[in-house]
C-alpha cells in the first residue's frame, strides 16, 4: 500500500499496472469512492457519536462488517469470474482492507485523545467475546439493572 498526500492508503502502481486497463480504472474509482466515503463516515462519527458506548458500538460494527465483507469476498474469489481477473479481486479486497482499517484506526486514535483510553476497553479487542457479542450483552445488563437504567444503557449502546 503507498500512502499518498492525504494519509489514506492507495494500491501500489505496480499493482495497478498488472491489472487490464478496464481493471485499473475500476481500482482506481473504488480507492477514491472508499476514501471520500469513509472520510465523510468518520467526520460524522467523530462529530456526533458523543457517549464511549455509542462511539464503540459503531467502531464495533464498522470492524465486524469489514471483517464479514473481506470473508464474502475472499470467498467469492474462488469462484471463476469471465468479467475480472483473479488478480482485481486481490486487489479489490486488499484495497477495501487497507482503507477501512486505516478510518477504524483513525477512530481509535479519535476515541483515546478524546476519551484518555483505547477503544479496545469498550469495543473489546477484535475477536473477543465483547466484539462477538452484539446485542447480548445487552440482555445479561438487562439482568442486574432496573428499567430506567437499562433503557438510558440501550438508549447509549443503540
Amino acid at each position: 500500500m503507498v500512502d499518498r498526500s492525504d494519509g489514506w492508503p492507495r494500491l501500489d502502481d505496480r499493482i495497478v499496472a498488472a491489472l487490464a486497463e478496464h481493471e485499473q480504472l475500476l481500482i482506481r474509482q473504488h480507492e477514491e469512492e472508499l476514501i471520500a466515503a469513509s472520510k465523510l463516515q468518520l467526520a460524522d462519527i467523530c462529530n456526533n457519536c458523543h457517549t464511549r458506548p455509542q462511539f464503540a458500538k459503531t467502531y464495533r460494527v464498522l470492524r465486524r462488517d469489514l471483517r464479514d465483507t473481506l470473508e464474502k469476498a475472499r470467498a467469492n474469489l474462488a469462484k471463476p469470474s469471465q468479467q475480472f481477473s483473479d488478480a482485481f479481486g486481490a486487489a479489490m479486497i486488499n484495497s477495501t482492507d487497507a482503507i477501512v482499517r486505516h478510518k477504524l484506526n483513525l477512530m481509535a486514535q479519535h476515541f483515546l485523545i478524546r476519551w484518555g483510553e483505547p477503544i479496545e476497553n469498550w469495543a473489546g479487542k477484535e475477536g473477543s467475546a465483547l466484539d462477538r457479542a452484539g446485542c447480548s450483552v445487552l440482555l445479561v445488563i438487562a439482568g442486574s439493572v432496573s428499567g430506567s437504567v437499562f433503557s438510558l444503557l440501550y438508549t447509549l449502546l443503540v
